[in-house]
């Protein structure tokens, strides 16, 4: 009988995303994850043929995680916006996954697209304002995660109520 498998996959991604969270993707060796998880690499590298493949699976978990904490039943644009950006704050290492996952994959991480704000809308237009207000609070998350900017809570929800307003006015 094999001997049974202590490492899996689960226990690794969540090692990962703890080490992420703490100092960067950067930082995560097969080594470092190894050292954290109390084991060789061995354990990784049965799980995973290769880091890249680590980094893929941790980056949909960092995905989920944005979307879980910030995409609320009910909520407004300018909720939402106050909860992406407050957590990109927060999260700093996590949001600099996040971005280079979305720079890389060019994928449309699009959390706006089910705002009650704009359920009314069809089809290119509702498309339309949900991108517009995406790569603005995008933008600014990036800049506040980044400290290119300092901005009071207030400063940001103002920002965002008068973005979505002339959004909606094109």
């Amino acid at each position: 009988m094999p001997p049974k498998v202590k490492v899996g996959k689960e226990k690794i991604l969540d090692k990962a995303f703890a080490m992420t969270k703490e100092n960067g993707f950067e930082c995560i060796t097969a080594r470092s994850l190894a050292d954290g998880l109390n084991c060789s690499t061995q354990p990784i590298f049965r799980v995973y043929e290769n880091m890249e493949m680590l980094r893929q699976d941790l980056c949909r978990e960092v995905q989920r995680y944005f979307a879980e904490h910030v995409v609320g039943a009910g909520k407004t644009y300018t909720e939402m916006g106050m909860s992406y950006i407050e957590l990109a704050r927060k999260e700093e290492k996590l949001f600099q996954l996040l971005c280079t996952t979305i720079m890389e994959e060019e994928t449309e991480y699009c959390i706006f697209d089910g705002l009650p704000d704009i359920e009314g809308l069809q089809g290119d237009r509702k498309h339309e304002l949900s991108m517009m207000v995406w790569v603005f609070t995008h933008g600014i998350a990036s800049n506040v995660a980044n400290h290119h900017i300092h901005l009071s809570e207030e400063e940001v929800k103002e920002l965002l109520v008068k973005a979505y307003k002339a959004f909606e006015a094109v």
